[in-house]
């Protein structure tokens, strides 16, 4: 864990399995889990150049997190239909996904994009496994200690969790 988040270049990370289900030549897709900050999008360079050489299609995950929502109310409107605020977090997520994919797609290559609402480490994981050959590339900000704890460590529960290569980009 101090390697994943002290690691100055890209970390390769494979979890030990009884059966290696991946060979890098079966690789069908490069998954991009972004969280919609510049620093999720620092993978994107990395995760375009394997997608290009290994031409696989460049998958951009933005799990559309709703966990707050559903367990703090902070503004006291226990009742309140949350249709239309889970409506404008797909609307702004759905932008910010067509900005990326449309200039990606500028690039060449097959750019595909996902948005699933949930937990974001347990939806990308989640996805992985239903995508068999896929390649999880991510960013990690880095925390650690305190911040970590109260912040939490998506790459960490994703390569903790997940059964996919993963490959993360400080």
């Amino acid at each position: 864990e101090k390697v994943l988040h002290t690691a100055r270049t890209p970390l390769l990370l494979i979890r030990p399995v009884t059966q290696q289900e991946l060979s890098p030549r079966d690789l069908s897709a490069i998954v991009v889990p972004l969280d919609g900050s510049p620093l999720a999008e620092v993978a994107l360079p990395v995760a375009a150049a394997i997608a290009t050489r290994c031409n696989a299609p460049l998958i951009l995950l933005r799990v559309i997190e709703i966990v707050a929502i559903a367990f703090a109310d902070p503004t006291g409107m226990a009742g309140t239909n949350y249709q239309p605020l889970l409506d404008s977090l797909q609307n702004a997520t759905d932008n910010y996904m067509n900005t990326l994919t449309g200039s990606l797609h500028d690039k060449g290559g097959d750019v595909q994009k996902a948005t699933p609402m949930g937990e974001p480490a347990d939806k990308i994981v989640e996805y992985a496994d239903k995508h068999r050959g896929s390649l999880v590339v991510m960013s990690t900000h880095g925390r650690s200690g305190l911040a970590e704890v109260v912040l939490g460590s998506v790459a960490r529960r994703v390569v903790l969790h997940g059964n996919t290569p993963t490959l993360v980009v400080r």
